[in-house]
């Protein structure tokens, strides 16, 4: 989010126009829903080869590569003690948005692997894919993506690649519900706290250099997006579904997405995780859901960018 005056988010003419945001994209909402519903009258049931111990393995390594991540968030600032009656001041520069980027997307891709991992013997061991031996095969091959587990993510030998173009139109109207939601929930935060915080990341994307602007964009605009999508609406989604039902599986998916964001961030993350989540359940397709959070992503980086550091 841009600079902003706290106390601007909060005025009346600001609230007024939060509301139409909410009213109109409200409107559009519906529309994306109606169209999605009439081109996918009716989507496969959920599948999932993964198990708890998969699962939780691939949380224990996600957790653990993120808490690298945040210590780099604290290697800048100075230290000052006392060496012979001198004082000695040490300055150490924060990290890169680029390292930093790099470190959640490797963390991210390691929550899901090992869930990827048992989808692949699941697949394999089923027959999913008579040939599912890779060595020497182009993951271009139907058959090796059929055994890598990917066809229970619309990613397999009949991948839709036209769910990118799905993702593109439900991000376009769906835009203005999520600007309004974000809005409100940040003057809902100035009210109770009369403070508008950012996110680390963000200062760090807002301070990159013109060099780095290129890899962080790829880093949050594909990279991140299709670790966390991969994850999120891929593995955990189809896993809680077959067990407790789409709309629990919603809730709590979207809900962990949120809470891994930050509190801050929680509010507007968790409805866009949604909208993800049921562009995944209504499609099945990953790359829909892939799309909107790389489209969202590539815009918050570019109005990032474009700011001034204050």
């Amino acid at each position: 989010m841009p600079d902003l005056d706290p106390q601007f988010l909060t005025s009346p003419l600001v609230l007024a126009a939060i509301l139409g945001l909410l009213l109109v994209g409200g409107g559009l909402g519906s529309l994306a829903a109606a169209v999605v519903g009439a081109r996918h009258p009716d989507p496969p049931a959920a599948r999932s080869d993964a198990t708890w111990l998969q699962l939780l393995a691939g949380l224990g390594l996600y957790l653990g590569l993120s808490v690298v991540a945040a210590l780099m968030l604290d290697t800048g600032g100075s230290q000052q003690w006392q060496e012979g009656g001198a004082t000695i001041t040490a300055t150490t520069s924060p990290p890169s948005a680029v390292g930093l980027l790099a470190a959640t997307a490797l963390a991210q891709l390691a929550f899901a692997v090992p869930v990827l991992w048992a989808a692949a013997r699941t697949a394999r061991r089923l027959g999913s894919s008579p040939d599912a031996d890779l060595l020497g095969k182009s993951l271009d091959t139907p058959g090796a993506r059929d055994s890598l587990g990917l066809a229970q993510f619309g990613l397999g030998a009949r991948a839709r690649w036209g769910g990118l173009l799905t993702g593109l139109m439900i991000t376009l109207l769906v835009a203005p519900l999520l600007m309004g939601l974000n809005s409100l929930w940040g003057a809902g935060w100035v009210f109770v706290t009369g403070d508008l915080p950012q996110q680390d990341v963000a200062e760090l994307i807002r301070g990159a250099t013109a060099a780095d602007l290129l890899p962080v964009f790829v880093l949050a605009g594909l990279a991140i997006p299709l670790a966390e999508e991969l994850f999120f609406r891929g593995v955990l989604l189809g896993f809680l579904e077959v067990r407790l039902g789409t709309r629990q599986a919603l809730l709590i998916s979207s809900a962990v997405f949120a809470a891994l964001h930050g509190l801050f961030a929680s509010g507007p993350i968790f409805a866009l995780a949604m909208v993800m989540g049921l562009a995944m359940v209504r499609t099945r397709n990953l790359l829909v859901p892939f799309a909107i959070h790389s489209l969202n992503n590539s815009v918050q980086v570019i109005l990032l960018a474009l700011s001034t550091p204050s």
